[in-house]
């Protein structure tokens, strides 16, 4: 029997779990791959006799080879079932992790770290949840995303200390052992009983309410995905949130170093990457909510002129309490970028390709965020000194002020109502 539809309102709203769930599948997709992958690279360089460098590739590995596929698999995920995927991809996750505390043999190690966790994060990970929350919620999709996507925040917090107590307990393969299996159990639950591609299958509308059908955005069914890469429009959003991504991965790598250059002592600058850890939870809330209220572009620009002036801050401090505020109000403002990178492309390109569309826009954004903070090393190098690099990219932040205060965005454009678009779970 089909439960009554309810207002989002109202606790009994289905969309509330969905938010649940994909908060979840995020925390286990990042926390056991990203997150995860720091706390056992020490065992790692020990056991297969690895130098830094060649064990500082793992993270880059993942995010490489999530970004390369996640155009495809928002694809399928568009024309299929979420549930499917995201269920396979917490078994690749649970399976890899079990079977890198069994092997040996680096090369097959690396083989499944990539071809397994790597792929298996990008399909339990932010590109179905967002693609799924997309469906459930148009006015409120900025807050719910948000909401969700502290499950990476909290899966980064909880995973690296639920594995240094198990290597504390016993040995690191015992404790990759018991991570694997416990993912593929509780990725299984979530996504088996948890996922639902879109509310008109239990009976629900977006929201909870039925004009929320006829709001927002246009699905262009005719358009070739070849034609929107080729639109302006496109290419506007991938860069403005590829060099606001970037920008963020920039100072979170350098921080600390410059911090130290500015004249702080080393455990003053460690604890910086605790603050902006924490300075990303509640800037999501509030940025999701602006969002939701006043628009994504509204969002942005102001997230970019905070970062701008938390930048500013940072470049120019003499004193550690200024140097800290500066870096809370970048990470605060920086944390605007998961909502309303999804709220643009909903808005423009509608739901129907939603999850391919962002999985390219990841595309761009991953290789923005894998050469920036290679490029401000490159002439840190060559200088001897951050100021450069980090005058040019105070400069930068301003093309996504330009680019995101000419691209249009039209305020009640419609898309089709879910009972004339047929979908599965």
């Amino acid at each position: 029997m089909t439960p009554p539809p309810s207002s989002s309102r109202s606790f009994n709203y289905y969309g509330y779990r969905i938010v649940a769930a994909t908060f979840a599948a995020q925390a286990l997709a990042i926390g056991l791959s990203i997150y995860l992958y720091p706390v056992f690279m020490g065992a790692f360089e020990s056991e297969y006799d690895l130098n830094r460098s060649q064990s500082s590739m793992g993270i880059s590995l993942v995010m490489i080879t999530g970004a390369i596929i996640g155009p495809w698999i928002g694809h399928r995920i568009d024309k299929g079932s979420p549930k499917k995927f995201m269920f396979v991809g917490g078994l690749m996750i649970g399976s890899g992790l079990i079977f890198i505390s069994q092997s040996s043999n680096l090369i097959a190690v690396v083989t499944v770290w990539i071809l397994g966790v790597g792929i298996g994060q990008s399909l339990l990970g932010p590109i179905p949840s967002m693609a799924i929350l997309a469906n459930w919620f148009v006015n409120k999709r900025g807050t719910m995303i948000a909401i969700a996507a502290i499950g990476t925040s909290f899966g980064g917090a909880l995973v690296p200390l639920v594995s240094n107590a198990l290597i504390a307990a016993g040995e690191w393969r015992h404790a990759l052992l018991i991570l694997g299996c416990a993912c593929i159990i509780i990725s299984a639950a979530v996504t088996l009983f948890g996922i639902i591609k879109n509310p008109k299958m239990v009976g629900h509308y977006p929201d909870g309410r039925p004009e929320s059908n006829t709001s927002i955005a246009t699905d262009k069914d005719n358009t070739s995905i070849k034609s929107i890469l080729l639109e302006s429009q496109f290419w506007m959003v991938a860069l403005s949130f590829a060099i606001i991504s970037s920008s963020m991965i920039i100072l979170m790598t350098h921080m600390v170093p410059w911090a130290i250059e500015n004249g702080f002592e080393m455990q003053d600058a460690a604890r910086l990457l605790a603050i902006a850890a924490i300075a990303l939870i509640p800037g999501k809330m509030v940025f999701g909510y602006l969002n939701d209220r006043k628009g994504p572009k509204v969002a942005t620009i102001l997230a970019v002129l905070m970062m701008s002036i938390g930048w500013v801050l940072v470049r120019y401090s003499s004193a550690f309490w200024l140097f800290s505020t500066g870096a809370t109000l970048f990470f605060f403002s920086v944390s605007a970028t998961l909502p309303c990178e999804a709220e643009y492309v909903g808005r423009i390109w509608g739901t129907k390709r939603f999850g391919m569309i962002y999985g390219f826009v990841q595309l761009i954004v991953t290789c923005f965020i894998f050469i920036a903070p290679l490029s401000v090393g490159v002439v840190f190098d060559t200088t001897g000194s951050y100021k450069t690099p980090m005058m040019a990219v105070q400069v930068i932040l301003f093309v996504p002020l330009l680019l995101l205060g000419l691209l249009p965005l039209e305020k009640d454009r419609k898309f089709k109502p879910l009972s004339q678009t047929k979908s599965t779970d």
